[in-house]
């Protein structure tokens, strides 16, 4: 599926009715945001401050949250690292950064917390709703609580075993492992510190070429001229869900 398929292909019926968590402190524009969302058939629930999406994350089942960077008291930014960083429910949820911050290193820094994407004020509210429903398409279909299956790629950690359209793919251990994490989270950028710490583990003796090399592996198993694991330059490595097998 290309990119511009997966903005106006249809969410379908389990997608349809997300509980979206819009972080915003601009009355305007968190109605603005509310508006469409229940209009593209979500549940929307708004907060003006990053500790209130923390308390709400607790009570609601969160299936995407849309956030500003600049937020009263704890950022936006601060805000998902945190999300990210403390694991559980919704490590893995989707996020969208909305902001008027617009420089390259903004971008960068926002996808190296964990956003799956970025748009920037102003923004016209269709184009925020093909972003919305593109982000959601995105996340993998798990056949069970492990097993991970994009486009043609069935990864099953519980088997360690992937597979190709139905053909099996042989995989050293490290490269399964970085393969299943990055599957894992379609989209995030990941730098190779990240890679390390999350499939080697921190006290493993390891460098950024050993990163690099089995990526390059991983890349050649999989066997297609435009791999999923992509290089994203100066920052890391993602999976881009769009361009899986």
């Amino acid at each position: 599926m290309t990119a511009e398929q997966d903005l106006r292909a249809p969410l379908d019926e389990e997608q349809r009715r997300v509980h979206a968590l819009v972080v915003e402190d601009d009355p305007a524009i968190a109605r603005l945001i509310a508006f469409h969302l229940q209009r593209n058939g979500h549940i929307p629930h708004t907060v003006t401050r990053g500790e209130q999406a923390l308390e709400m994350l607790e009570r609601h089942p969160i299936g995407l949250m849309l956030i500003d960077w600049m937020l009263p008291g704890l950022s936006g930014l601060e805000l998902l690292r945190s999300i990210r960083e403390e694991g559980g429910d919704f490590q893995r949820t989707p996020a969208i950064m909305i902001t008027a911050k617009g420089d390259e290193v903004d971008i960068l820094q926002a996808f190296e917390a964990g956003v799956d994407d970025y748009v920037t004020k102003p923004f016209s509210p269709k184009l925020l709703m093909a972003r919305v429903q593109a982000v959601l398409r995105r996340q993998p279909d798990t056949g069970g609580a492990n097993r991970l299956s994009v486009g043609s790629m069935v990864l099953d950690p519980d088997r360690f075993e992937l597979t190709i359209a139905g053909q099996s793919v042989p995989l050293r251990r490290n490269e399964f492992r970085l393969l299943a994490f990055l599957m894992k989270y379609p989209g995030r950028v990941f730098s190779r510190d990240a890679l390390i710490e999350r499939v080697w583990g921190s006290e493993s003796f390891i460098d950024d070429r050993t990163v690099d090399a089995a990526v390059h592996r991983l890349r050649k198993a999989i066997g297609d001229d435009a791999s999923p694991v992509e290089t994203v330059r100066g920052v890391g490595y993602r999976f881009n869900a769009d361009l899986a097998p």
